[in-house]
């Protein structure tokens, strides 16, 4: 991803073309991809070599952030052979690498400018769990390094969510003077992008599902106002239905998103009609349904055993206990948890 320093950089390029000094002239014979007329402006004007290396390396980064994804990394190269030491134009060429060489790259970059934030993220994003990376004679895992990055930007969003990604709810991370919690990280989040829809949905699973977290604006939030945000904002995310059903308020019968009245068997029948892979949509199912009921789910009729046999064919999600009232004594204290 290309940060708001590249387009900063785009339009401080743009603004020195009005100069005298040759440099305009020879920026729009990179941006045109003349290199005769770049060379021939060169010589006309005695730029010094590393004035000319430097400006002609920066002016196509810039052109290969605005140019198609297929056209970048062959411009990031001749960036490269400008001056090896330009870090943005590394960190392009790093985002279109696979992760070996990716992360070989990254880690260049924080040897020539430990200060920059988007390389601990990129780096932090290649990490196994479990894996860590010597930076500056230090052992860095992929919480460490988001630190980092956040330390450096307290707002870069892909530093936040990647480091929510990396806590459990309970756990508590120093960065700078802050001590953030994942839920914290998430309202953050939520605050800087309030358009998001993943946004919103992490911050929903940090929310306790019997209480409310406090936004930044004072306003209370529950767990199911945070998913039918969610869908408010993407409406197509399959699993958002279903998390939506294990939150249902107990007062309700039906929900109303986008217009439309949904049960908590109407919930799952549209997150398996976005999704049929969805295992705990199958379970979540299978629970709100009678011994010998059937239902159709997605042209096929399904009993309460058929849709269990679904859960456990398709891909797990994870588990999440809610309080739903199973209809058979046999299966009651079982089905107590559903799959979110």
């Amino acid at each position: 991803e290309i940060g708001a320093s590249e387009v900063a950089e785009g339009r401080v390029m743009l603004e020195m073309a009005g100069r005298g000094d040759g440099l305009g002239d020879l920026y729009y014979a990179v941006v045109n991809a003349e290199p005769d007329i770049t060379k021939a402006i060169c010589l006309s004007r005695d730029l010094p070599e590393t004035e000319t290396n430097s400006f002609i390396s920066s002016s196509l980064t810039y052109l290969a952030v605005a140019s198609p994804a297929t056209s970048q990394p062959d411009i990031f190269h001749h960036a490269l052979t400008m001056d090896p030491n330009n870090v943005r134009a590394l960190h392009g060429l790093s985002l279109h690498t696979p992760a070996s060489e990716s992360k070989s790259l990254t880690h260049t970059i924080l040897q020539i400018d430990p200060s920059y934030t988007p390389a601990y993220i990129n780096l932090a994003h290649h990490l196994r769990t479990d894996e860590k990376i010597k930076v500056h004679g230090q052992d860095l895992g992929k919480e460490e390094l988001y630190i980092k990055a956040l330390e450096r930007e307290p707002d870069n969003v892909l530093g936040l969510k990647g480091l929510a990604g990396c806590l459990t709810d309970e756990k508590l991370v120093e960065v700078g003077e802050e001590i953030l919690s994942k839920i914290e990280i998430w309202k953050k989040v939520v605050a800087l992008e309030p358009d998001c829809a993943p946004a919103w949905f992490g911050l929903s699973l940090s929310i306790n599902p019997c209480g409310s977290t406090r936004l930044d604006n004072g306003s209370r939030l529950t767990q199911t106002q945070a998913l039918i945000t969610t869908l408010h904002l993407d409406p197509q995310c399959a699993v958002a239905y279903n998390n939506l059903c294990c939150s249902f308020p107990p007062s309700a019968t039906a929900l109303l998103i986008n217009s439309t009245l949904y049960t908590r068997k109407g919930l799952c029948l549209k997150a398996l009609s976005l999704d049929p892979t969805l295992s705990p949509a199958y379970h979540n199912l299978a629970c709100l349904m009678k011994p010998r009921e059937t239902i159709t789910v997605n042209g096929e009729k399904l009993t309460r055993a058929g849709l269990e046999e679904k859960s456990v064919t398709c891909r797990p999600i994870g588990i999440s206990t809610i309080c739903v009232q199973d209809r058979t004594r046999k299966r009651k204290r079982m089905l107590r948890k559903m799959r979110l």
